[in-house]
């Protein structure tokens, strides 16, 4: 061959973005007694897989659901997301939710399902932020136990991640106090989930920001393909709210974040805006969420 020209073949790389992805996401919805469908008894739970907010409401039984995790559902569709499942847990009370014991006998068939839908990448439970944390200062519900069991599965999956809401009425140094708790208990699994606070508004409608900002992990993820699950899930705008339940100054977002919390603020131009990509975990390089 003459020198100068050097002819090289190669196979072309071809990367399958699916093989890795954390934008498909499981919700924890409740269904009472009095919503729940024929054969179901407590402990049951039905599940449906949706890729659009008109899926659920053409199901049969979607209306079965509550009315928290189906709003939380639209938002994550309206913020970006294009893919959930949806699994309505059965049960009896809402004491089933905060039992003293570890309340694993409710939920013990729905995680053991979860278990065998490893696309699954990213899980939350809205319902739960609207469950008393403390009956008073001295006396926590076991609320708590329930965020770290799905922590914990969440670690035993090793590619599933929660997003937690702030519990409604909880707010200043009680927050901190019972995150720093959350993380304590939490602390094997506190790198597999990320705290937000504080709820949000549409108008005079209140609701736990949870749905929202799996929407924007899912955003996130699919503008950066394919390596968006490397890229932080913040300072990215909400859709479909008009402001914070409680409006947070940018002078306290530093404690906030210093106590492992993602705020919520409000930027003018912007609108309201995540703040924050912090896991609940301890370990330096466990911090940040991407």
């Amino acid at each position: 061959m003459r020198p100068g020209i050097v002819i090289q073949h190669a196979r072309e790389l071809i990367r399958d973005a699916a093989v890795v992805r954390g934008d498909i996401v499981g919700f924890i919805g409740v269904i009472g007694p009095d919503q729940r469908p024929e054969g179901f008894t407590r402990g049951g739970f039905l599940e449906i897989s949706i890729t659009r907010p008109s899926e659920l409401l053409a199901h049969e039984l979607g209306d079965a659901l509550d009315g928290v995790t189906r709003k939380a559902i639209h938002q994550f569709f309206q913020n970006g997301g294009t893919a959930c499942r949806v699994f309505g847990l059965c049960v009896d009370a809402s004491s089933d939710l905060i039992a003293n014991e570890a309340p694993l006998s409710v939920y013990e068939s729905l995680v053991d399902r979860l278990r065998g839908e490893e696309d699954i990448g990213l899980l939350a439970m809205p319902a739960l932020a609207y469950l008393p944390v403390f009956e008073d200062a001295s006396n926590p519900v076991p609320v708590t136990a329930t965020i770290v069991m799905l922590m914990q599965h969440c670690r035993e999956m090793n590619n599933r991640f929660m997003i937690i809401d702030s519990p409604q009425y909880l707010h200043d140094d009680a927050l901190i106090q019972w995150t720093e708790d959350l993380r304590t208990r939490a602390e094997e699994a506190s790198s597999y989930g990320a705290l937000y606070y504080p709820w949000m508004m549409n108008g005079d409608e209140e609701f736990p920001p949870s749905g929202c900002v799996a929407g924007v992990y899912a955003r996130v993820e699919a503008e950066h393909a394919p390596f968006g699950i490397r890229w932080p899930p913040a300072n990215q705008a909400l859709v479909g709210v008009t402001h914070p339940a409680v409006e947070v100054r940018w002078s306290e977002s530093d404690d906030l974040i210093n106590a492992h919390i993602n705020p919520l603020l409000t930027q003018p131009a912007r609108g309201v805006i995540i703040w924050g990509a912090r896991t609940l975990s301890r370990e330096p390089q466990w911090v940040h969420i991407n």
